[in-house]
């Protein structure tokens, strides 16, 4: 039997030092034949950057695809 978990944080800092590289990726079908897309946001340190382990990964799940655009300032990807 599989059980899901939800995180519900109010509000939350996170610093990270020394940072490397920032991925994120394509929104994609998460595999659930459920109609839901997912995203991941990787944060790498250290010196091997995007060679090595994240140090955070922050996977965003939607139905609905748009909900996962992520815009900046003066680009949107």
């Amino acid at each position: 039997m599989t059980t899901t978990a939800n995180l519900n944080i109010m509000g939350q800092v996170i610093e990270i030092d020394n940072l490397a590289a920032v991925t994120v990726s394509a929104p994609i079908d998460d595999g659930t034949s459920t109609g839901t897309f997912i995203r991941a946001v990787k944060f790498f340190g250290g010196a091997l950057g995007v060679n090595g382990a994240p140090i955070l990964e922050v996977d965003i799940r939607s139905q609905t695809l748009t909900n996962l655009e992520i815009v900046t300032p003066n680009l949107q990807f």
